[in-house]
């Protein structure tokens, strides 16, 4: 019988190639230059079959998408989650090329994505304040843009949750609405009672969110639409 060869030492050069070969990507949160491992195949057959699950494919891909950045990285520095369309352009650029070209309604597109991340770059040149305040009488809640591992956590719970209780994200899109709008909130107090929302189950922060006043949620979604990379 022919002995299998052994992979091991071929797996350790892999692995020691990619570790030489990052890349340089800067984030929009705090304007540093953080060093990743550039995507593997195997990091995008994830996210291919993170789009198999159709109830929740869109926070699975938001979800894949994190986790492989988050596991990229080989600099210690806060990531955000405002900076994942930014971060995924530029890996999208070294991976790939900075060009696209696109067909829609018959019409062909010629797209240059390095364009865009120097627009982007100067957009937010000064970096982001992550941390806002919002108010109303004696509500109180303190805000932070999340972090990107705490994103992660909030997907794969919410993920769980619509698959328990409704099926599909059709049916859940208003507990959406909320779950995105809660990702942003860090306490709440009122008088001199203070809640932190890590402290609370899924459900529970829902049903917390589910009764704010309208006014502050829409001061939170106006902080939230500030940041949108445009």
């Amino acid at each position: 019988m022919t002995e299998q060869p052994d992979i091991s030492l071929l797996l350790d050069g892999l692995k020691k190639h990619n570790e030489s070969d990052l890349d340089e990507i800067l984030l929009v949160s705090s304007k540093n230059t953080i060093k990743m491992l550039p995507m593997t195949i195997g990091q995008q057959k994830q996210l291919v079959s993170s789009l198999i699950a159709r109830e929740t494919a869109e926070l699975n891909i938001d979800t894949t998408l994190g986790e492989i950045i988050l596991e990229n990285i080989s600099t210690p520095q806060d990531v955000y989650s405002i900076d994942t369309p930014y971060i995924v352009l530029q890996m999208r650029a070294n991976l790939m090329g900075g060009d696209i070209s696109l067909t829609l309604n018959e019409n062909d597109y010629e797209i240059d994505i390095s364009k865009h991340i120097k627009k982007i770059h100067k957009q937010y040149n000064a970096g982001i304040d992550t941390t806002y305040d919002v108010s109303e009488g004696k509500i109180v809640i303190n805000c932070q843009t999340p972090l990107l591992s705490r994103e992660c956590e909030l997907n794969r719970a919410a993920s769980k949750y619509i698959e328990e209780k409704y099926g599909t994200t059709t049916e859940a899109v208003g507990d959406i609405y909320l779950i995105e709008i809660m990702k942003q909130i860090k306490t709440i107090c009122i008088d001199d009672n203070q809640i932190d929302l890590k402290e609370l189950d899924l459900e529970t922060s829902i049903s917390l969110i589910n009764n704010l006043p309208y006014s502050l949620t829409k001061q939170i979604v106006k902080k939230t639409d500030d940041y949108t990379i445009s």
